[in-house]
């Protein structure tokens, strides 16, 4: 096992679909969501990695953070020092009618 230092980050979802870039870099077609969610959980802006977008021909993809400002710092995107992000929700939904106690799932 070697130790990685980089952030973990949580990709950005992309409302209109996503596109293969570059070598190894998936982006999303037109914009990134303003808002990302994971089954119920919000998750929190400093949590995403760096927005890419890419078009559908285009190898050559732009990285930015929201896609309407400037791109920060790569030091600024996700959460240092962490081994995995979990996110936890109570909901009183449908689910918890039928006798379900609690259900998980994971999102990346």
């Amino acid at each position: 096992v070697r130790p990685d230092f980089s952030p973990v980050s949580v990709e950005p979802a992309c409302p209109h679909g996503r596109h293969r870039g570059g070598p190894g870099l998936n982006g999303c077609s037109k914009a990134c969501a303003a808002t990302t969610f994971c089954g119920e959980a919000r998750i929190p802006r400093r949590h995403l990695g760096p927005c890419h977008v890419c078009g559908f021909h285009d190898p050559v993809c732009q990285q930015c953070f929201s896609c309407d400002g400037p791109t920060p710092p790569t030091s600024t995107y996700g959460v240092p020092n962490k081994d995995y992000l979990l996110y936890v929700t109570a909901v009183n939904g449908s689910a918890c009618r039928s006798g379900v106690v609690f259900a998980a799932s994971s999102c990346q």
